[in-house]
């Protein structure tokens, strides 16, 4: 099947089609219609519908990568000027027609495909790069997954990626594209060029008052404060309610017949080694091997007693040869192994003269962490209990200060603004919280009764708003500093182009850089051989972009990646040649056409198939994003 639609994809017939559909996509976008769709359906594509969960997730997901980049979280109207819901729904989407279509064709792909992909993701490997169960299972709780749900999401892309590749792979790139990708990536240029500095310019004079009033009153959006919001927050998880639970001995010792297997003690061996740097003693320790003549004779009859290393009582892990520790362990006690030593035509007898056997360790050496554990055995049976408890308190509008002190619960109190400043001192947040609680924290009322934050199955967040410090605009007096040393850069900046422009200026009337340069006392440098991506430490991106707008000898300035002004000519042009052409440039032209074809049949497939989307149930699913419900 998948062979049958590829050489169809490869037709001139389905280019054209593909063309023309790009062309009749080229308005395309999210219709309202409602028909047929349940409260909990945000949008259908064909069949196949979105659920306010998987809605829900992605848009969190979205608003946090958003804030990483940006250290700031958006609410739920700002995410919406942005673009960002739809742009989820259109992802989601397109999903969706894939999954479509893959069903209609009867594709999927194999457990044992799902299982690799799985154990070779890096969010699930331990320090060594293998599969870490543990991680697995944590990184699933806290988004919310099942361990069924996150493997048919697996497959389910899997499967995507799958018919994407069996309907695009292999599309050539046309050659014209190849040819001006090629040139636009490798041509390179030449520069002469020096640096305009501030010793070229009169020195800037302090603002007046008047001028400092006026570029604040016309810059004011620049020195404000941020609106800050104290909170006194629970926060419950397994881990804080465990923290106020002692367990009973019987409890303990209960836990300890569960899971008391974990704890294991390594096997350890007295160890000794001696080096032995002449043939004689070699052959000497061999032939005493074989006449079962003990270590220490050996070693006292050879006179090497003051070289013997006593390595003490050690596991193999302590041991810091591997060598002598495969020896080590694999000799019987009272006995010796001799293996090659480090330096050529050494050797080296490892002796173990006592064993001790690992194991199971016993309850008193590990009474702690069999406590803790039981302790969290015991909050994960108590915490929906806990949850429908404190619940109930919140109802009757008890603050979040009666409900800790009630349940024993650390209480923070922080003070946070929209960047998420704050909430890092709450050590029992767990990672990613921020972009559940801070569109909570500033959408919620001082005075009101402010929902929960469920951050997962298991992990809920009450808080109360003690005090808002609403943002507002900086005074003069607050802000002369910053103001006063802005107006100076930028009037610097201002300066320093005026200057760099007259260079510019000279040298399009005919004189050289180098002219110019010897009549203003500078040096004039010659670079390396640039592409438009940049190139040594003075020649950055945007100097180098700025040369290839004209020929040889063509002028001009751009401010190099360190910020000094650099004023340049184009001493030498060399075009790529094809043999220049690298393997992840061809790649990277190949991925780009598969990527603009395959949108586009995905965009028919969706079109085609009818998108609708439940207007009440995507604004529903947002407010409770952003307020913290599920």
């Amino acid at each position: 099947m998948l062979d049958q639609m590829r050489s169809f994809a490869s037709t001139w017939v389905a280019k054209i089609l593909i063309g023309l559909l790009i062309i009749g996509l080229a308005g395309f976008g999210i219709s309202n219609v409602f028909l047929n769709l349940g409260s909990s359906t945000v949008a259908r594509v064909g069949d196949e519908e979105i659920s306010s969960r998987d809605f829900q997730r992605a848009y969190v997901n979205q608003i946090n990568a958003y804030a990483q980049q940006t250290g700031q979280y958006l609410t739920a109207e700002e995410a919406t000027q942005q673009g960002i819901p739809g742009a989820i729904l259109q992802r989601l989407a397109t999903d969706a027609s894939l999954d479509a279509l893959a069903k209609r064709y009867g594709m999927s792909v194999t457990d044992e495909r799902v299982t690799d992909i799985i154990a070779n993701d890096p969010s699930f490997s331990d320090t060594l790069g293998g599969f870490n169960r543990d991680a697995f299972t944590e990184v699933l709780r806290r988004a919310g997954y099942t361990e069924n749900e996150f493997i048919e999401v697996q497959r389910a892309a899997a499967t995507r990626q799958q018919l994407v590749n069996g309907l695009f792979a292999g599309i050539p790139a046309p050659e014209t594209m190849s040819t001006l990708t090629r040139r636009y990536q490798q041509d390179t240029r030449t520069l002469n060029y020096f640096i305009v500095n501030s010793t070229m310019i009169d020195e800037i004079a302090e603002p007046t008052e008047e001028e400092l009033a006026a570029y604040l009153e016309e810059n004011q959006a620049q020195f404000r404060t941020l609106e800050t919001r104290t909170v006194q927050m629970l926060v419950l998880t397994p881990e804080t309610l465990a923290a106020t639970i002692e367990p009973t001995d019987e409890q303990i010792a209960a836990e300890y017949d569960r899971s008391g297997a974990d704890f294991q003690a390594p096997e350890k061996r007295a160890v000794r080694t001696v080096t032995l740097i002449d043939e004689g003693a070699m052959q000497r320790f061999v032939e005493g091997q074989s006449e079962g003549t003990d270590f220490d004779t050996l070693v006292s009859e050879l006179g090497l007693s003051a070289t013997v290393a006593d390595l003490g009582t050690v596991s193999a892990a302590e041991i810091g040869s591997d060598l002598v520790a495969e020896a080590a362990f694999e000799t019987e006690a009272g006995s010796f192994a001799l293996i090659d030593g480090d330096t050529e035509g050494t050797a080296v007898a490892v002796a173990v003269d006592s064993v001790e056997a690992g194991g199971q360790l016993p309850l008193d050496d590990v009474r702690d962490e069999i406590a803790d554990r039981a302790a969290l055995r015991l909050a994960n049976d108590r915490m929906l209990d806990i949850v429908d408890q404190i619940e109930e308190l919140r109802a009757g509008i008890i603050p979040v200060t009666q409900a800790a002190e009630q349940f024993n619960l650390n209480l923070d109190e922080v003070t946070v603004n929209r960047s998420g400043a704050g909430l890092s001192d709450v050590a029992a947040l767990p990672e990613g919280a921020s972009g559940r609680l801070i569109p909570a924290i500033f959408n919620a009322e001082q005075d009101g009764l402010i929902p929960s934050v469920a951050l997962s199955a298991d992990e809920t967040v009450w808080f109360d708003i003690t005090n808002i410090e609403p943002a507002r605009d900086l005074t003069l007096d607050e802000a002369r500093d910053d103001i006063t040393a802005a107006l100076i850069e930028e009037r610097t900046d201002k300066a320093l182009e005026a200057k760099a422009e007259e260079f510019v200026a000279e040298m399009e009337e005919g004189q050289s850089l180098s002219q110019v340069a010897s009549a203003n006392g500078l040096f004039p440098q010659l670079s390396a051989p640039v592409t438009r991506f940049g190139g040594d430490e003075n020649i950055g991106r945007q100097v180098a972009n700025a040369s290839f707008d004209g020929g040889i000898g063509y002028p001009g300035y751009a401010r190099n990646a360190g910020g000094d002004l650099l004023v340049f000519q184009v001493a030498d042009i060399q075009p790529a040649s094809e043999e220049q052409t690298a393997d992840t440039l061809t790649d990277a032209v190949q991925t780009a056409v598969l990527n603009s074809l395959s949108t586009a049949f995905l965009q028919g497939l969706q079109a085609d198939a009818g998108f609708r989307v439940n207007q009440g149930a995507l604004n529903q699913a947002m407010e409770l994003t952003t307020s913290g419900g599920q």
